[in-house]
């Protein structure tokens, strides 16, 4: 049989991709594409190598020490057991999709299934984008839903930064219930944080929170003051603020609940 490479290589890569990918999304952790291509091309090359080696024993050695890698850059972990955990996840996605495809090349005519499954195809690589964009779809769909139940209220407001003001659209959100140092985190759009670091605002690591995506490391700011506009009432200095990974619904900042006392 005729083997192409860069058949190979390409429905390795769709597969991993589609395996890392649901994995996450069951585990309900961040989805970043750079960590998902990376650990896809890990495993890539891993089953590109494999048929270069006669002995099963290096092969199995080598995939069980493979596999806590491949996991290991799909994601960043807040703690050891989350990583574990992803890793229990992934080789049970990989192995229930084995098992689905053993069962399929069984009660499946043996040229319909070589057409489908050789390595002269793209029809794996075809079905794992299919996964990856199907998963994608429903996650924004969620997403959409959990958005328009926010809670709370919209306003506008002033940032304050070594004397520079910045005005932005507002919500307080009375599920933020983020905090930092006995005060609540305020969650702003990546384009606004650039915006204050370019006027002075210092940059303070990052905090853990729970996204709709699921669990997150944001890197975080110091924000001198926030102000909503016509409501005395409502500021507070000296807080911190977590950059979100993209646009957070229509709003520029979220606001936690507690900013009104």
């Amino acid at each position: 049989m005729e083997v192409y490479i860069e058949y190979a290589i390409i429905s390795n890569l769709a597969i991993n991709a589609a395996i890392g990918y649901l994995t996450l999304t069951l585990t309900k952790s961040r989805c970043g594409i750079i960590r998902i291509f990376l650990s896809s091309a890990i495993g890539a090359a891993l089953a590109v190598a494999m048929p270069l080696i006669d002995s099963k024993v290096a092969v199995l050695a080598i995939k069980l020490c493979t596999l806590p890698i491949v996991t290991l850059v799909l994601s960043k972990y807040s703690r050891v057991g989350k990583y574990i955990f992803t890793t229990l996840i992934y080789l049970a996605v990989t192995a229930m999709l084995g098992g689905l495809v053993y069962i399929l090349r069984n009660i499946t005519d043996s040229s319909i299934y070589a057409s489908f499954a050789g390595a002269d195809s793209l029809v794996p690589a075809y079905l794992s984008a299919g996964l990856i964009l199907a998963i994608y779809i429903l996650r924004q769909i969620r997403g959409y839903i959990v958005n328009s139940k926010m809670a709370g209220c919209e306003c506008d407001l002033y940032i304050t930064v070594k004397g520079h003001k910045l005005f932005c659209s507002g919500f307080i959100d009375s599920g933020n219930t983020l905090t930092e140092g006995g005060k609540g985190v305020a969650i702003i759009d990546g384009k606004i944080a650039k915006k204050l670091i370019s006027s002075g605002a210092e940059k303070a690591g990052g905090i853990w929170v729970k996204t709709v995506s699921g669990e997150a490391y944001l890197k975080t700011i110091r924000i001198e003051s926030i102000d909503i506009v016509g409501d005395s009432k409502s500021s507070v200095n000296e807080i911190t603020a977590a950059v979100a990974r993209g646009k957070i619904a229509k709003y520029q900042v979220i606001l936690p609940a507690a900013i009104r006392g």
